[in-house]
């Protein structure tokens, strides 16, 4: 990831920091200060301007600025759409599993999704006695994920009868 330019500080000339200097020291609210300015022909941006009077006076910045926008003036964020789930080839292995904590069957599915090669490995990996734990046997997961970290998703058991594969 490329590193990003570190943010410049906006440049206020001397004669403007000294005028909202003075002005700040005779009690002048930011509003008729920048009106001043303006007349002056000195006139910086507002977010400048907010800042450096915040500087002088010792304030912090308000937590919530947005809050105090006018609502038909406030910038609208809207949800971004959720990902659909993988659109690729899914695998599933599917049927009744044991494990040698819970000697009782119960119904369990890996559900994989990923490249054709990878598919083919988990598959055979989960065939060879990996089953879905019990606190969480229905798995979804990319394939490439469960061959990286098999028991991150299962444990060592059986598939009780033959298993179904479906894709």
């Amino acid at each position: 990831m490329p590193k990003r330019k570190p943010k410049r500080k906006p440049k206020i000339s001397s004669k403007t920091r000294w005028a909202i200097r003075t002005y700040v020291k005779q009690g002048i609210s930011a509003n008729k200060i920048q009106k001043k300015l303006q007349s002056q022909g000195l006139g910086i941006r507002r977010k400048v301007l907010l800042a450096e009077v915040r500087k002088l006076r010792g304030k912090k910045k308000k937590l919530h600025p947005e809050k105090y926008i006018r609502g038909d003036y406030r910038k609208r964020v809207t949800p971004k759409a959720r990902r659909p789930k993988y659109a690729g080839r899914h695998v599933a292995v599917y049927r009744y599993a044991r494990t040698l904590k819970h000697r009782r069957p119960y119904s369990a599915r890996f559900e994989f999704y990923g490249s054709g090669k990878d598919l083919g490995k988990a598959v055979r990996l989960a065939l060879s006695g990996i089953v879905p734990k019990w606190e969480n046997p229905f798995v979804e997961c990319s394939a490439r994920a469960f061959l990286n970290n098999p028991y991150k998703y299962g444990e060592r058991g059986e598939w009780v009868g033959k298993p179904n594969i479906e894709s």
